[in-house]
């Protein structure tokens, strides 16, 4: 039988393995100064999306700056404007750091308040932003990734259950895989162009995100806290409180319209809104108070200390403090306009 020359056989064993090739990298700035363009932008990350425009006719402004390598991709949000956005399809792996200012957040299994430093996890399908000025951060893992990850604990598939994270050292641990992938990601020579270091990168950021965030693969059930209140519950006090701000409101009365304990929607409301349902309500009457203001005519009968009484503040000085944190002017300011 012939045998195969020995110098091609030596020509095969010595053959260098074929390195795989670079991930592409992106980077983009994008500058929305309409709600179409912002539209757009957002559909074409994350599915698709409705943004709607201030209404106080307040200019639209919206910066994106996306990093991605392979899979994996970076979005720097950058609100200057007030604006509410629906988004209708978010896969399952996308998750924020706000850094800045804050934003209402409403969708399957969530309704709160994000403020500065915390971290989401936004859930699939609907969800609703009433977005304020602010600055965060989105990392997206590439398709599939949460999935895969599921199936390698053991589970068919796991939704999650909760947007925030289970615990303080959980969350500690997942902003510090955040903010590594982070700067990978923004480096403009990144390192994560390399597929195995990208796959070991995102593959870190997968488990972690699993023990962070509620959802069946964990090992022990996320405990919810004592007199959990789901967000219907909540914002059927919110209600209660929009429609009756003009009137006698306890703390009982929100509760009962809630449909649940006074200590329970206290809970709820600091965690969801990060005031008292109290709290809430004097926001409510604030806004009122601000609306009489502002429609008041020169020369009418219409005083500070009117409206204050009107609205619940039996003295003018709080009234005040309280009016020029919320609106950055004193009463008289906006009265006299």
């Amino acid at each position: 039988m012939a045998r195969e020359p020995e110098r091609e056989q030596e020509s095969e064993q010595d053959r260098p393995p074929v390195e795989p090739a670079l991930l592409a990298v992106r980077t983009e700035s994008i500058r929305a100064s309409h709600p179409d363009e912002a539209t757009e932008a957002v559909s074409a990350l994350y599915g698709r999306a409705r943004f709607r425009p201030p209404g106080d006719g307040s200019p639209f402004r919206i910066s994106l700056s996306c990093h991605g390598a392979g899979g994996l991709t970076l979005v720097g949000f950058d609100v200057r404007t007030e604006a509410d956005v629906v988004t209708h399809v978010h896969p399952t792996g996308v998750f924020g750091h706000v850094r800045s200012g804050s934003s209402g957040m409403a969708g399957p299994g969530t309704d709160r308040q994000v403020r500065p430093g915390d971290l989401i996890a936004y859930p699939p399908a609907y969800a609703r932003f009433a977005l304020r000025p602010l600055r965060a951060s989105v990392l997206s893992l590439p398709p599939g990734t949460w999935e895969r990850a599921v199936a390698e604990r053991g589970h068919d598939r796991a939704a999650l259950e909760a947007t925030e994270p289970v615990s303080g050292p959980a969350a500690r641990r997942w902003l510090a895989v955040f903010a590594y992938a982070e700067r990978l990601l923004r480096d403009p020579g990144t390192p994560l162009a390399e597929p195995l270091l990208n796959a070991a990168v995102t593959e870190v950021l997968a488990r972690t995100a699993l023990s962070t965030f509620p959802n069946a693969t964990m090992a022990v059930p996320w405990p919810r806290p004592p007199g959990w209140v789901r967000g219907p519950a909540v914002r059927r006090a919110v209600a209660y409180a929009d429609e009756h701000a003009h009137e006698p409101v306890t703390l009982t009365d929100l509760a009962r319209a809630a449909g649940t304990g006074p200590r329970a929607l206290q809970y709820a409301f600091r965690r969801q809104y990060g005031v008292t349902p109290l709290g809430y309500l004097r926001r409510v009457r604030l806004a009122h108070a601000h609306t009489e203001l502002s429609a008041a005519r020169p020369g009418s009968a219409t005083t500070v200390a009117v409206v204050a009484a009107r609205w619940g503040w039996a003295s003018p000085g709080a009234f005040a403090t309280a009016y020029r944190r919320a609106y950055g002017v004193g009463p008289a300011h906006t009265l006299g306009r």
